[in-house]
């Protein structure tokens, strides 16, 4: 009875047929927001929620168009950016649902993947086996490139991104299951270290605390490490984890792409309540999550 009254809300929010660009009205409050985008081909849908885990609205979707949505990104506290792979774009996205390009072009191709904005504002971007970068105003950064090997870290199949304390980029390599962490301090990274941490790394959050809590595909597990991906230690099993966020109060959001779920735990891996944070309709192989911070 549940699916279906999320499923009539859903029909009924997509049944105005809404493109790029047509939008919803606006939210009536700026308090923090968590969003969720999904890459069910029959959505394909940003979903807003409250930090209650409660359904808010679709902002946007793109079903029906060559769009995979992989990656998300804070703009400011009513904008975000988007990356999408297919037709490899960036978007800015307001909550609003305003939906504009924020870089695309045949410069920005391959195998997309997450974004993630640096403590210096510039918006890093997985591209297959590198990682480009792009100012506040969607200005391609070419010289700042991060090339497939540098020093001793070759990208390989990465997925996932996070700046960890010390403010150094760390990079999630699918393919060779290792932790890559790079200064990009100057305009040209440098390989600071490389950590072999197995097991299909993905989904990586770096909590306050300091660790980082990195998601596995192979042994479906989270795993908490120190900031440059070592000293690893399994606290919670989930399906294909692929995506992690840290709440307001330091607990961890993990969504599995598998059980179509996100649900609550944690620092030491302990479930916050029984049932999962989200599972509705709209929370189908979701790629990434993001907490938008609102104004006071």
């Amino acid at each position: 009875m549940l699916r279906s009254i999320w499923l009539f809300l859903f029909v009924t929010a997509a049944s105005c047929s809404k493109k790029i660009g047509e939008f919803f009205p606006a939210p009536k409050s700026t308090k923090d927001s968590l969003i969720v985008i999904t890459g069910d081909g029959n959505h394909k849908a940003v979903v807003q929620y409250d930090l209650d885990g409660n359904f808010i609205k679709v902002i946007t979707h793109f079903r029906g168009q060559n769009y995979t949505l992989r990656g998300l990104a804070a703009f400011d506290s009513s904008s975000f950016i988007l990356s999408t792979d297919w037709t490899d774009t960036l978007f800015k996205i307001n909550l609003s649902g305003e939906v504009s390009t924020f870089y695309g072009s045949n410069q920005l191709s391959g195998a997309i993947y997450d974004v993630e904005r640096g403590p210096d504002n510039r918006y890093y971007v997985i591209e297959s086996d590198r990682i480009e970068v792009f100012d506040s105003e969607g200005n391609r950064l070419s010289s700042t490139l991060i090339n497939t090997t540098i020093g001793a870290c070759t990208l390989s199949g990465p997925r996932g991104l996070a700046f960890n304390s010390q403010g150094q980029l760390v990079v999630t390599n699918y393919t060779s299951g290792e932790i890559l962490t790079y200064d990009v301090s100057r305009d040209t990274a440098s390989c600071v270290s490389v950590v072999s941490l197995g097991n299909g790394p993905y989904g990586i959050v770096a909590h306050s605390n300091g660790k980082l809590y990195i998601g596995t595909f192979t042994d479906d597990q989270v795993y908490e490490t120190d900031a440059d991906g070592s000293n690893a230690a399994a606290i919670y099993a989930i399906t294909n984890p692929t995506s992690l966020v840290e709440l307001p109060n330091g607990n961890l959001l993990v969504a599995g792409s598998t059980d179509d779920t996100v649900v609550q735990i944690k620092t030491d891996g302990t479930q916050v309540g029984t049932d999962p944070f989200i599972e509705d309709p709209l929370s189908l192989n979701i790629q990434d999550m993001l907490i938008i911070e609102g104004e006071e």
